[in-house]
C-alpha cells in the first residue's frame, strides 16, 4: 500500500477571538497526524491571538510553530510572507475549523 506524507496544518489568524480559541484547542489532540502544525498570525506584537497562542503553548506539550507579521498585512504580501516561510509545502488551512481526529491510532494516509 502507499505510502503519504503527512499534511501540514496551516491556521492562518487575523482577530481570531474565542473561534480561534475553539479551533487551537482542538489541535492538541490531533498533532500526530500532520508533520507540522503552523500558526499564522496576521496582527501586530502583542495582539489577543498572540496572547492565545502563548496561553496554548504554556498549558500543556505542544509542537506548534508560530509566525508572526508584527502587522497586519494584506492578502498577497501576507501569502508571500507564507511561502517565504513554508518553502515547498502541501498541506491545509483551517481558518476557524475545528479538527476533529478519528478514533484510530494512525492517519488514514498512512494506511
Amino acid at each position: 500500500m502507499q505510502s503519504f506524507t503527512q499534511p501540514v496544518l496551516v491556521m492562518p489568524v487575523y482577530r481570531g477571538g474565542a473561534k480561534f480559541q475553539r479551533a487551537l484547542e482542538s489541535v492538541r489532540g490531533a498533532e500526530q497526524f500532520f508533520k507540522r502544525v503552523i500558526i499564522s498570525l496576521n496582527s501586530p506584537l502583542g495582539s489577543p491571538d498572540e496572547k492565545t497562542t502563548e496561553d496554548f503553548r504554556t498549558a500543556g506539550d505542544t509542537r506548534i510553530e508560530v509566525i508572526q507579521t508584527g502587522e497586519g498585512l494584506p492578502w498577497i504580501p501576507l501569502q508571500f510572507f507564507r511561502l517565504d516561510y513554508l518553502e515547498n509545502w502541501r498541506g491545509f488551512e483551517q481558518l476557524d475549523d475545528v479538527v476533529r481526529p478519528r478514533r484510530r491510532t494512525q492517519a488514514p494516509w498512512n494506511q
